[in-house]
């Protein structure tokens, strides 16, 4: 008889559960079948090229995308390879009287070649060899506070150090004494046009 009985309890707590496992899984599929959403991603540098080939602004083309589901932009920070590829960034060398660039970069070792040249080179390089000691590492160059304050961060979040110069001519440059080879594939933090729009 005790043995009856517990297995009439043991039938009793497994058909109670089947019957919440039922009711839990029914009520799971009432809230998602309600709240269902499918996001729409786009990467920024997409949007930019179709900008580009539309001959329209990159926030007009999101707005396109919008209304016809875009949910979400991605942003992909750029490294310094692709942004020298892309021409967003300048290397320095001896025939570089100034930046046309956001921004530009020179090593250490390319700034004592420079200096050490016969010939005319922007003064503010001159300027730079003579305030900086180092004999490795490199140096980024710009003309915006904002674009020196956006590298600095960068460079001291990823390299732990970056010293800031500020130039004649409005030029300003940050250093790092990472090697060009450690910096080629490390993104540079977000291009500010692209995250304004």
């Amino acid at each position: 008889m005790p043995q009856r009985r517990y297995v009439l309890i043991l039938i009793f707590f497994l058909a109670l559960s089947l019957a919440a496992g039922l009711y839990t899984g029914g009520q799971r599929y009432l809230r998602e079948t309600k709240h269902r959403q499918v996001e729409v991603a786009m990467l920024y540098e997409d949007i930019k090229t179709l900008a580009e080939l539309t001959g329209k602004k990159p926030v007009q083309v999101m707005q396109l995308f919008k209304q016809n589901g875009l949910t979400t932009v991605f942003l992909k920070e750029a490294t310094l390879d692709e942004r020298k590829a892309n021409a967003e960034i300048l290397e320095i060398d001896s025939s570089t009287p100034f930046i046309t660039a956001e921004f530009a970069f020179l090593t250490a070792q390319g700034l004592q070649l420079i200096i050490e040249q016969e010939g005319p080179y922007a003064p503010w390089l001159r300027e730079l060899a003579a305030v900086s000691p180092y004999n490795t590492g490199v140096y980024f160059i710009t003309r915006r506070e904002d674009t020196l304050l956006q590298l600095a961060g960068q460079l001291k979040a990823k390299t732990k150090v970056a010293q800031t110069f500020f130039l004649k001519d409005g030029y300003l440059a940050v250093y790092t004494p990472a090697s060009f080879a450690t910096l080629r594939g490390m993104g540079l933090g977000f291009s500010q046009t692209a995250l304004q729009e």
